[in-house]
């Protein structure tokens, strides 16, 4: 299936097609027959499948039935898997916590040491790293790609990074994988920010969305802390 652009969508053809006993997406960006494609796979009966890696592809089983939730893999061996897998029903409140990493620089590194240690935005229910390319930065951890080469200039008056149009590319993509449905918020976190998911679920209990366009909220000197 081509013009497939999110692994989701991957998930729903297979589970609509009842022949269809597993599912791979081409993450990896301009790769022709690769690129938001969904290949649907027949399994012969008794098949015993086995988790492997394999960089640039999001795979995955049908999820059909009560109570049954998608598993994520990748099912040809390579470096490392592309995303980690995650439920598809979450608690009110739940937060999808992510980070833009540049992909080169100290941030890996940060991240890669947040990451084992469960810490930052992988203390939060799902959590997404996002970078200008596919960078393997942990076993069981890899970025996802946005449309931009995270490169801007300088300047305004406090010589601060011109990146608006980066975050339009990065929240671009955050609406394109659509995980941000399953949640109550959505959080974005620098990496080297010092971030306690458990004190902003404490601080979010005073902010009820009752608003279907949904609340925004903005930290900085003057307001949320």
């Amino acid at each position: 299936v081509t013009d497939c652009f999110s692994a989701d969508a991957c998930r729903d053809h297979c589970n609509k097609e009842p022949k269809c006993g597993a599912w791979t997406w081409g993450e990896k960006r301009d790769v022709i027959g690769l690129t938001d494609t969904c290949f649907m796979k027949v399994l012969d009966e008794g098949t015993e499948l086995h988790r492997v890696y394999k960089v640039g592809v999001i795979s995955g089983l049908p999820c059909r039935g009560t109570g049954l939730q998608t598993a994520t893999f990748a099912l040809t061996t390579s470096t490392g898997p592309t995303t980690t897998p995650f439920a598809g029903d979450f608690a009110p409140g739940s937060l999808l916590c992510f980070e833009l990493m540049q992909p080169s620089g100290y941030e890996k590194g940060l991240i890669e040491m947040q990451y084992s240690e469960g810490l930052s935005i992988f203390g939060c229910e799902e959590y997404a790293v996002y970078s200008s390319e596919v960078i393997l930065i942990a076993d069981g951890l890899m970025s996802r790609t946005v449309d931009s080469d995270l490169k801007c200039s300088y300047g305004g008056e406090f010589k601060t990074a011109l990146n608006t149009q980066i975050f339009f590319a990065v929240w671009d993509k955050v609406i394109e994988d659509g995980r941000f449905r399953f949640h109550g918020w959505t959080v974005k976190v620098d990496p080297d920010c010092v971030f306690f998911p458990d004190r902003l679920r404490t601080v979010l209990r005073s902010h009820a969305v009752t608003d279907s366009k949904g609340v925004y909220l903005n930290n900085c000197r003057m307001g949320l802390h």
